[in-house]
């Protein structure tokens, strides 16, 4: 009788060893199978996604899943619903390196428009400084913006022409009373 219950539990073990090889050999294969739609799903959802989504999705490929101690059939929705949850929280811890579609101006464009008007009140005062400076006859020279002023505005170059030749003629005339003044003089 000893020898029979030796060997029954003999069995008995040999049986529960088998069964629990057997267990792991099925959850690997579950795991494998779980793997394989994740993979199959990674691929139709980065077809149907673009670049974020297949980002995401390998990520989620790539991401281990815990071994499981009991063996659990998940429907396809299930799985589906948990790459869907994996690939949102992946999304969400990797936000801030994603571009968006469209830049934005910070302070919705409040100080860019600020630093144009300041611009446009440099360029009209270099204007309005290199007139005053051609109608005094201090200097002959203009800015790039006062070129493009003038160009685009007739009346303003016809005034600016007329007083350059004025300055002209006022320059020729300086010329010959001084001519005239230093001969005066020596004879």
């Amino acid at each position: 009788m000893a020898l029979s219950t030796l060997n029954s539990q003999a069995q008995v073990s040999a049986a529960q060893a088998y069964l629990t090889q057997y267990q792991t050999d099925n959850n690997q294969q579950q795991v494998q199978s779980v793997k394989k739609v994740n993979q199959t799903n990674a691929t139709r959802s980065a077809n149907e996604s673009g670049y974020q989504a297949t980002r995401a999705q390998q990520q989620v490929k790539n991401r281990e899943l815990p071994q499981p101690s009991t063996s659990v059939a998940i429907s396809k929705q299930a799985q589906e619903k948990l790459a869907a949850e994996l690939a949102r929280e992946i999304d969400e811890k990797h936000e801030e390196f994603i571009t968006p579609l469209e830049p934005t101006l910070p302070n919705e464009g409040e100080k860019i428009e600020d630093y144009l008007a300041f611009k446009k009140g440099i360029k009209q005062y270099q204007i309005y400084a290199d007139l005053a400076n051609i109608a005094t006859g201090s200097n002959q020279h203009m800015s790039a913006s006062t070129a493009y002023y003038l160009s685009n505005n007739d009346g303003a170059r016809n005034a600016t022409v007329n007083v350059m030749n004025k300055n002209m003629q006022m320059a020729a005339m300086q010329t010959y009373y001084d001519t005239t003044q230093a001969i005066n003089t020596e004879a």
